[in-house]
């Protein structure tokens, strides 16, 4: 499970069990949030793998991530590998 929250205007990440995390991505749309999270048969298998609680949260550690990104150009290109996120569609958009 994740859960996106938001409204206490709060960057935070929080791993709430071996299957559930938190997020929020911030305030005043000056954070762009990206999360991950995996499919329901994947932690199925996973935990019917392993055969106990401690092992089901060492092996469902690194299927939930994130990433907090401030939202300006730079950061966006860097984080896309592009050097120009202008394109013929967006500049449709704005004008």
């Amino acid at each position: 499970v994740q859960f996106i929250t938001g409204h206490s205007h709060y960057r935070g990440y929080e791993k709430l069990d071996t299957c559930s995390t938190s997020f929020e991505a911030g305030r005043y749309l000056d954070t762009v949030g990206f999360v991950s999270f995996p499919k329901k048969d994947s932690i199925a298998a996973i935990q019917e793998g392993n055969g106990n609680e401690s092992t089901n949260e060492e092996a469902t550690t690194g299927i939930f991530s994130h990433r907090f990104l401030d939202a300006n150009v730079i950061t966006l290109q860097e984080t896309l590998g592009v050097s120009n996120l202008k394109t013929k569609s967006g500049k449709a958009l704005s004008t």
